[in-house]
């Protein structure tokens, strides 16, 4: 059973730590660079988009990949409502790097880092507000060993943990897409199964998985 939480008062989505002050400035800068564009009738998230392409293009391939595998794995369960957040929340889940520091690094401190980041750029602009819970929760994992928050199980927004499952099939098969060569894919749909119940939503792998084969059976016909 998938269960959909109603998180929007969570006291544990606030308050968190705040930015460095650089790392503040950067962000009220971006703010007011999307209020403006919002006032003019330029979607944010285009704006978004369009800027994390010139500063980090992989990561904007990355995001509009996972963004239509979230869809397509909502969708599958029934839930078209949860299918368009998740697809938000995967889109727009590295935002927050334009407003970071290009030395950021990697591993969990940049990860928790980049969540929060995220989640405050979101904030600041009202279209995008619903979408900010799900992107600081979409590293969190099922068991409750994750970040930023430590949540688990059914406390983590149902959009994040579709986002989280697709980023990480996304990442392990190399950036795999229908149509394209994926050597990867069995590995990635293995780890998949593995992480089961520890990093993603048990009942969410195997909602994939019958996605993934279907997919793969329409490519084969």
């Amino acid at each position: 059973m998938i269960f959909v939480p109603s998180f929007s008062t969570d006291p544990r989505l606030a308050p968190r730590p705040r930015l460095a002050a650089a790392d503040q400035s950067s962000l009220a800068d971006l703010h007011e660079v999307l209020a403006r564009a919002e006032e003019a009738g330029v979607p944010p998230s285009s704006l978004l988009l369009s800027a994390m392409a010139r500063r980090k293009p992989a990561l904007v391939a990355r995001a509009r990949r996972t963004a239509e595998w979230a869809l397509l794995l909502g969708e599958s369960l029934g839930l078209p409502a949860v299918a368009q957040q998740a697809h938000d929340v995967a889109l727009l889940a590295d935002v927050g790097y334009l407003s970071l520091e290009p030395t950021l690094g990697t591993g969990p401190w940049a990860e928790w880092h980049a969540r929060q980041a995220s989640h405050d750029v979101l904030i600041g602009v009202a279209s995008l507000v619903p979408v900010a819970p799900g992107v600081l929760t979409v590293a969190e994992n099922f068991d409750g060993s994750g970040l930023p928050l430590g949540l688990s199980d059914e406390d983590i927004p149902l959009a994040a943990r579709l986002a989280r499952l697709v980023r990480e099939f996304d990442e392990v098969s190399d950036g795999w897409w229908p149509g394209t060569v994926g050597p990867a894919v069995a590995r990635a749909c293995a780890h998949l199964v593995e992480s089961a119940g520890t990093l993603v939503d048990p009942a969410l792998v195997h909602a994939w998985l019958r996605l993934l084969d279907r997919h793969l059976s329409e490519g084969a016909a």
